[in-house]
């Protein structure tokens, strides 16, 4: 019998904070992760949040079943609120190698798309300040340690405007301008050393 595939869900347009979307992040896991935070303005996000509330709730009361007499911690919902600017940072992840409770291990990426929709194969290097949606699946989790909450598993992103990450910065980032002088005659080379379903749009 085929498991039944996830809902997937589109969130607004937002601003890209810390993503590791081209390749895993593996500092503090050596299998890796696919991130990135988005942050999005108040009313746009208004939408989203209230659904993460309710699957919030949910994964609590589900915990509290689950465990009758326990104390049940609340752990993340998805995502934080800027108290002072109002603006929502949702964080997603998803695990770049999984092994099932089989042994078995495949590889996952994140699916990347440029303004019109067009697979982006190669993709570009996408920095921080990239205005993007990210396309996720909803976890609910529960452990005793951290309590009931939400994971948002990260699963494309849509590519709005391009803020491409060149590892040390571009020399307008230092505040140089062109000058009369010497120039390069090398190409420059730009490191990166950087620490079918239905879907519903928020």
């Amino acid at each position: 019998m085929t498991k039944p595939k996830k809902p997937r869900y589109t969130t607004p347009a937002g601003v890209a904070q810390y993503p590791w979307l081209n390749k895993p992040d593996t500092k503090f896991n050596p299998d890796g992760e696919y991130k990135v935070n988005l942050e999005v303005d108040s009313e746009s996000a208004q939408a989203l949040v209230t659904f993460l509330d309710e699957q919030f709730a949910q994964a609590v009361a589900q915990a509290k079943k689950a465990n009758p007499g326990k104390k049940i911690k609340e752990g993340s919902p998805g995502y934080e609120v800027n108290e002072e600017t109002g603006k929502v940072t949702f964080k997603f992840k998803t695990k770049a190698k999984v092994t099932t409770k089989s042994g078995d291990t495949f590889d996952q990426k994140v699916a990347l798309f440029d303004a019109k929709g067009k697979p982006l194969s190669p993709a570009p290097n996408i920095g921080g300040g990239s205005k993007i949606k990210v396309a996720f699946e909803v976890m609910p989790y529960y452990t005793s340690m951290v309590g009931a909450g939400l994971s948002l598993r990260v699963k494309a992103a849509q590519i709005i405007e391009l803020v491409e990450f060149t590892g040390g910065g571009n020399a307008e980032s230092y505040g140089f301008g062109e000058e009369e002088g010497y120039e390069s005659k090398a190409q420059q080379n730009d490191f990166t050393d950087e620490t079918e379903e239905e879907t519903e749009d928020f």
